[in-house]
């Protein structure tokens, strides 16, 4: 375990040269401003800010069971000169199928990748939270192969993505007091769930990956969260959405040298 973490550390400096623009590169950022660097002048500074991050579980595919998950970050700033900021990020999968043996690994699934949002917010029209905008949907196949050969083990992935919808209209409704979800996307049935967890606060940690951390910064804990789930992909190992920032569906080393750089930044 210990070699293996050196592994990943090595990894980790040697993609530090790129972490600046991974951190805040789309779809993360929607203000073309880095998640918690100043708002410049005093006008445009926030006077109310408030984060929300929620993960849920996937229940229905219109009349049909389904299964897979749902991940959401938010946030939504006041300024001074009355006007309002508003950044996103949200992705979902489902009709997950998996195909496992001892050595190989397969899953299919469709999902969908907020491309932009136009609004998100708390307690609007009779919901616990609303979020609209535009969303691209993909059918996904991602697979793992153990290549042994004598004292030899090596792992290869691959992945292959087909763009179904691109940029079609979506919005998420969060209700009954934030334990149920519908995501209602044109081109596809409403996906409904359960809302697993959810987090609302004025100040939040966009990189950490602990959310019980009261850390004030994202720090190495978050780092080594992270690295304990290097190389998990959607239905294989323990795999998170939100530790997935590329949204990729896999925990790469793209996604360890973002939170890598953003450690000690609010």
């Amino acid at each position: 375990m210990k070699k293996a973490i050196k592994v990943l550390t090595i990894a980790i400096i040697a993609a530090s040269t790129l972490c600046i623009s991974v951190a805040y590169a789309d779809p993360l950022n929607r203000w073309g401003i880095g998640w918690g660097q100043g708002f410049g002048n005093m006008l445009g500074r926030p006077t109310q800010q408030t984060w929300v991050r929620l993960t849920g579980v996937v229940r229905t595919n219109g009349t049909q069971s389904s299964n897979g998950t749902l991940a959401v970050t938010s946030r939504t700033a006041l300024l001074a000169d009355d006007a309002t900021r508003q950044a996103a990020t949200a992705s979902i999968v489902w009709d997950l199928q998996v195909t496992k043996s001892e050595n190989d690994y397969e899953a299919t699934f469709y999902a969908a990748k907020l491309v932009k949002a136009n609004l998100t917010e708390l307690n609007y029209q009779d919901n616990d939270f609303f979020l609209n905008g535009t969303w691209n949907v993909y059918k996904v196949t991602i697979k793992r192969t153990v290549v042994i050969t004598d004292d030899t083990r090596s792992v290869q992935a691959s992945s292959e993505s087909t763009r179904m919808l691109k940029e079609v209209s979506g919005e998420l409704k969060v209700t009954d007091k934030w334990t149920k979800f519908t995501l209602s996307i044109e081109g596809i049935q409403d996906l409904k769930g359960d809302v697993q967890r959810a987090i609302s606060r004025m100040q939040f940690k966009m990189f950490k990956v602990n959310d019980d951390d009261t850390a004030p910064t994202v720090t190495k804990t978050d780092v080594a969260s992270l690295a304990k789930a290097y190389g998990a992909m959607v239905g294989w190992g323990n795999y998170n959405q939100h530790m997935d920032f590329n949204l990729n569906y896999k925990i790469d080393v793209t996604d360890l040298a973002t939170v890598a750089a953003n450690v000690q930044k609010v």
